[in-house]
């Protein structure tokens, strides 16, 4: 996926099914720091920050009104 048209506030689904809220644009095109809003594979998860890589996301689910 085209880290460089997410802003923070858009929400993605990643390969596992999660769902993550992107917090801040990407600085290298790879990666991007999110927070996952639902997991449910693993819901231990859901409220923390993590980076994701470009191969973990799949197409954006919203996009934030405020920055589209």
């Amino acid at each position: 996926m085209d880290l460089w048209g997410l802003k923070p506030g858009d929400q993605v689904h990643t390969i596992d099914g999660a769902r993550v809220e992107i917090l801040k644009e990407t600085e290298d095109g790879r990666w991007v720091l999110v927070r996952y809003l639902e997991s449910p594979k693993n819901p231990g998860i859901v409220g923390t920050e993590d980076l994701c890589h470009e191969d973990e996301l799949l197409e954006p689910t919203s996009k934030n009104p405020a920055t589209s």
